[in-house]
């Protein structure tokens, strides 16, 4: 954050502009509060974003009812259903990420005073105070796919927000969905798992277990060698366009 204040020439012609807003619409919270000053520059109506959907400290900060007894943010492994010790868990995470949290805003607030200068900046009130005061509070979740959860009236869920748009698919790749008989299975293990750390045994087990069956298989394979698997049913690729392959009928 504090690269852009210094070093992007929007950030600075904003600063010294005269232009007005009625809306300032950014993410404030998670190490972003820095982005809170443009509230008080332009006196304007905020609207918050929160990318990563419900998690603890966000929720301090948009008067959001919070309880670690029941409720888990997005770094959670827990559910809505925990037992004595995974509540304690809960709560320790819950103090901690405040903790750390609180740092981050007065990292930010430091460099708010020393490079977020503007005419009026004296009177503007500290960070917790700015991104405090939001409108409105858009969330990348949906109670669909999480957990049910208290909101406040200011508070809407728009899981997605996230989402580009589906692109279209390489001519190979889509010849290949499209004579897919039975459709096609998609299978992504996603960026964590080098998958180059499996034995060749094991390999070759997923190899007898795609072969037998009838639809056919893309394998998003991160790592540098492709196993070498002699199946015109099966596709093994390093990248996939992913929003295109799951917008496609084909895909099972």
């Amino acid at each position: 954050m504090k690269f852009m204040f210094t070093e992007d020439p929007q950030i600075k012609k904003l600063l010294a502009s005269n232009e007005t807003y009625d809306i300032v619409l950014g993410e404030f919270n998670l190490y972003q509060e820095l982005n809170s000053v443009w509230i008080h520059k332009f006196n304007a109506t905020a609207i918050t974003l929160l990318p990563l959907g419900d998690y603890f400290f966000a929720n301090e900060f948009n008067g959001l009812p919070d309880n670690p007894a029941y409720m888990v943010d997005w770094s959670s492994f827990f559910t809505d259903k925990m037992s004595f010790v995974e509540r304690l868990i809960n709560t320790v995470d819950f103090i901690g990420s405040t903790v750390v949290n609180y740092y981050y805003i007065s990292v930010n607030q430091h460099i708010a005073n020393e490079l977020a200068i503007y005419p009026g900046w004296e009177t503007r009130p500290p960070l917790v105070n700015l991104m405090s005061d939001v409108a409105l509070v858009l969330v990348n979740s949906h109670h669909s796919v999480g957990y049910a959860y208290p909101k406040a009236p200011h508070v809407k869920e728009i899981g997605g927000m996230t989402l580009t748009g589906s692109t279209e698919l390489p001519q190979d790749l889509k010849s290949f969905m499209d004579n897919a008989t039975d459709g096609v299975i998609y299978i992504s293990l996603g960026s964590n798992v080098d998958m180059n750390h499996m034995t060749r045994g094991k390999i070759e087990e997923f190899a007898k277990r795609f072969r037998s069956l009838k639809q056919r298989v893309l394998l998003k394979w991160f790592g540098n060698a492709f196993p070498k698997i002699d199946d015109p049913n099966i596709r093994i690729q390093r990248w996939f366009p992913q929003l295109g392959i799951l917008d496609t009928s084909k895909q099972f």
